[in-house]
């Protein structure tokens, strides 16, 4: 008589999100006020509903390292076969492309709770901005590692918002 053992690994796909909504920005940085948070509000309980992992920031959460960090901590999560959306509602605003790889010399740009509106040399310089090559990249690391039957959905609300989810990879 024998004995065979075998182990079997299962991967468990998982629903995950991560929604940004900005209504309220910071007062000293030149942006009028809008409705992104809303969005927050709307979004949040749907995809729960659906199975859905939910992250969000708001308002003055919504800064540009909390934002990156928030991108990090999604990405280190995720496992193949996941199914992510990414949301971003607020302002966007077209930048001054400074590697070349935009066709209209301008990169786009997420615009988070602590950007400026103006460039002024030596004050603000657009550090804040969240600019499409920056992002880009953790999202095309997020896709590759959910794999081909994983599934990325990117929705940004925001002027200028075109091209904002094109990568190279």
């Amino acid at each position: 008589m024998s004995l065979l053992v075998t182990s079997f690994t299962f991967s468990i796909a998982t629903n995950r999100a991560l929604i940004i909504g900005i209504g309220k920005y910071k007062t000293d940085t030149g942006w009028k006020n809008i409705h992104g948070d809303a969005d927050v509000e709307l979004l949040k309980p749907k995809l729960e509903k659906h199975g859905f992992i939910v992250h969000t920031l708001v308002n003055e959460q919504a800064t540009k390292e909390a934002i990156q960090k928030a991108l990090m901590q999604l990405k280190e999560e995720c496992q193949p076969e996941d199914k992510v959306y990414f949301h971003f509602s607020g302002h966007g605003q077209p930048i001054t492309d400074v590697n070349g790889d935009e066709d209209n010399a301008q990169d786009e740009a997420m615009i988070p709770y602590d950007a400026g509106k103006y460039y002024i040399e030596g004050v603000y310089e657009g550090e804040n901005h969240l600019i499409d090559d920056e992002y880009n990249q953790i999202l095309a690391d997020i896709k590759r590692k959910i794999g081909k039957n994983g599934e990325l959905f990117m929705a940004i609300d925001a002027c200028h918002s075109r091209g904002m989810e094109r990568g190279e990879n």
